[in-house]
C-alpha cells in the first residue's frame, strides 16, 4: 500500500489536463463530488446546534468519503512498519479524530457555494485527480482537489484532499513527525500526545 504525499495545488495544476467535460462524463467522479457537497451541506446545517452532533456528522462524513486506512498508513510513513497491531489501532483512532475535527473547522468556513468540477486527470495507476472550485470557476479563488481510488464496495474514496493548495495528508504526516520528534521517537507517547489535543 503506497501513496505519495505532499501534492500541493501547484503540483496538481502542473500535471493537470483540465477536462471538465470528461469529469462530468465520468459518473463515479461526478457522484463523488455531488456526495461530498451534499455531506458538507448537511454538516454545515448542524454546526449551529450541538458541537458533539456536528463532530458526529463529520465522523460519518469522513468515514464515507475518505479511505482512512490508506491515509493513516501513509501519514505514519515509515513508522507504520514499527508499530504493533495495538499501536496501529490507537494511531488510526487518533488520526480519525484529527480528520473529523479538521472537518468541523473546515465546514465552518463554508459559505454554501456549489462545488463546480473544473477537470479530472486519470493517472497511470488508475487514480483520478479531480479538482473543483467553490462557486463558478471564473470568479472563485477557492479550490479543492481529491485523489480518488476505487472503493471495495463500489464508487470512489479519497486518499488525499488538497484544500487551497495544501495536502491534508501531507499535513497529517508532518504533524506526526513533529510529535514523534518532541517525544524522542516514542510511538506510545506520541500517540498519547495526539489524543490529548
Amino acid at each position: 500500500m503506497r501513496i505519495a504525499v505532499g501534492w500541493g495545488l501547484g503540483c496538481v495544476l502542473a500535471v493537470f489536463i483540465v477536462v471538465p467535460a470528461m469529469a462530468r462524463a465520468d459518473p463515479p467522479a461526478a457522484d463523488f463530488v455531488a456526495g461530498w457537497e451534499a455531506r458538507v451541506r448537511a454538516v454545515h446545517a448542524s454546526l449551529s446546534g450541538d458541537a458533539a452532533l456536528a463532530l458526529g456528522h463529520c465522523r460519518e462524513f469522513v468515514a464515507a468519503m475518505l479511505d482512512l486506512d490508506t491515509m493513516a498508513h501513509a501519514a505514519a510513513a515509515a513508522n507504520w512498519a514499527r508499530m504493533s497491531a495495538a499501536q496501529r489501532a490507537a494511531y488510526r483512532n487518533a488520526f480519525d479524530d484529527r480528520i473529523a475535527e479538521e472537518c468541523v473547522r473546515r465546514v465552518g468556513d463554508y459559505d454554501g457555494e456549489r462545488f463546480e468540477i473544473m477537470g479530472m486527470r486519470l493517472t497511470s495507476d488508475g487514480e483520478r485527480i479531480v479538482i473543483a472550485s467553490l462557486g463558478p470557476p471564473a470568479t472563485s479563488h477557492r479550490t479543492i482537489a481529491w485523489r480518488l481510488r476505487p472503493a471495495a464496495g463500489g464508487g470512489l474514496r479519497a486518499v488525499d484532499v488538497i484544500i487551497e493548495g495544501r495536502s491534508q495528508l501531507a499535513e497529517a504526516r508532518d504533524d506526526f513527525a513533529r510529535v514523534l520528534a518532541n517525544n524522542r521517537d516514542d510511538i506510545d507517547a506520541s500517540i498519547a500526545a495526539l489524543r490529548q489535543r
